[in-house]
């Protein structure tokens, strides 16, 4: 990331499209930003008083986070379809969970989480009544005491899907020139039904940091 640092001094914001819950790597990347958006297919679920949870119930939950956790840190990345069954089989669901070790293992304070969706124009709505349902995590960074804010929503990137809903891109819009990550983006971009989240990228990033599966390099001026 000391290699990507002055790329950040123009924009304190970091898009991470088909993350899925990886704040892990957007954090390490773009460490500088103090709002990131991640987006993905998996869901938002409201988390549950663990309190309330009986014994064996959040010993099988944690297990379940540790097995779903398995393919990101042994290969840097996740399985959408490993998550999908992850995620579901247990009392913590959704992405949550995974967001929440990452922030916890990095030493992140969370303050405060607010369901959020957004309207198709971008506009952000509180609780899901929206279309495209997300979550808005407030925290603070333990080195500089700093404090920042991660945006995660489930939404469909595809053209058909955006001709219909544009309300992630209307928002990440608002966001200005923003760093863009990519990583393990399954060459999604490399294919035509992919063209305008690619567009997007390619006219709204100051910086785009990706692996092979990004956008194509011939896409770029």
């Amino acid at each position: 990331s000391e290699n990507i640092a002055p790329a950040t001094q123009s924009s304190r914001n970091c898009i991470y499209l088909f993350s899925g819950p990886d704040f892990l790597y957007a954090d390490a990347m773009f460490a500088d930003c103090s709002t990131f958006v991640l987006q993905g297919l998996e869901p938002v679920d409201p988390m549950p008083d663990l309190a309330t949870l009986p014994q064996a119930a959040l010993f099988g939950t944690l297990q379940n986070i540790e097995i779903s956790l398995n393919t990101l840190l042994s290969f840097s990345f996740f399985k959408t379809k490993n998550m999908r069954e992850d995620f579901q089989r247990a009392q913590l669901k959704g992405v949550l969970p995974v967001i929440f070790v990452f922030m916890a293992r990095t030493g992140k304070g969370i303050e405060s989480v607010e369901y959020i969706s957004l309207d198709k124009e971008g506009k952000v709505l509180q609780g899901q009544q929206g279309s495209l349902r997300g979550a808005k995590i407030s925290f603070i960074e333990p080195a500089s005491r700093s404090k920042k804010v991660m945006y995660y929503f489930t939404s469909d990137l595809s053209d058909d899907a955006l001709k219909g809903n544009p309300g992630l891109l209307r928002f990440c819009e608002t966001l200005g020139p923003v760093n863009s990550l990519l990583k393990a983006a399954s060459y999604l971009l490399h294919s035509g039904n992919f063209s305008i989240a690619r567009n997007f990228l390619l006219q709204n990033s100051v910086a785009v940091l990706q692996d092979d599966s990004g956008i194509p390099v011939h896409y770029f001026t």
